[in-house]
C-alpha cells in the first residue's frame, strides 16, 4: 500500500493538490477530526442503507449544493 501511494503521489504535479494532500496527511494541521476504524466502518454502512433506501443524489445536485460550503 505505501509503494502504490508513493508512486500516486510522485505522479502528481499540481502544487495545490500536493499541498492539500499534506495537510490531510499531517494530522496536527488537519481540518478534520481523524475517525477510528469503528467509525468509518459504520460510516460505510449507513452510506450503503441509505443508498439501498434510494436515498441518493445526483452529480449535479451535489454540485449545487456543495456550492454553499
Amino acid at each position: 500500500m505505501q509503494l502504490k501511494l508513493h508512486q500516486t503521489i510522485d505522479t502528481i504535479s499540481d502544487s495545490k493538490k500536493l499541498m492539500a494532500l499534506r495537510m490531510l496527511l499531517k494530522e496536527e494541521n488537519a481540518p478534520f477530526e481523524r475517525m477510528t476504524l469503528d467509525a468509518y466502518l459504520s460510516a460505510i454502512d449507513e452510506s450503503q442503507k441509505q443508498y439501498q433506501e434510494g436515498k441518493t443524489i445526483t452529480p449535479d445536485e451535489l454540485d449545487k449544493i456543495s456550492q454553499g460550503w
